[in-house]
């Protein structure tokens, strides 16, 4: 899976499970200030990765998340994308 699948996957969940427009979600959005999201939307969006990508998520990884960017590039080592 490459960076941009994985930052596709992202932005669908965050579209769908949040109604957020498709333009507001940007490497550099940041999950709090800019796209309202609070931590238990946070939680919603971690299931939600998990489950569509075989993976699991620590608390720790979780926590240093601030950023969409911040998602795409945990999600991608982990995952060994180019």
């Amino acid at each position: 899976m490459t960076r941009a699948e994985i930052e596709d996957e992202l932005r669908s969940i965050l579209t769908a499970e949040f109604e957020l427009a498709a333009e507001q979600i940007t490497r550099d959005a940041r999950l709090v200030e800019d796209l309202d999201l609070d931590s238990i939307d946070g939680v919603t969006i971690v299931v939600r990765l998990e489950s569509r990508l075989h993976v699991a998520i620590s608390d720790e990884e979780i926590q240093k998340m601030q950023a969409v960017g911040d998602i795409v590039d945990a999600l991608a080592a982990r995952l060994g994308a180019a």
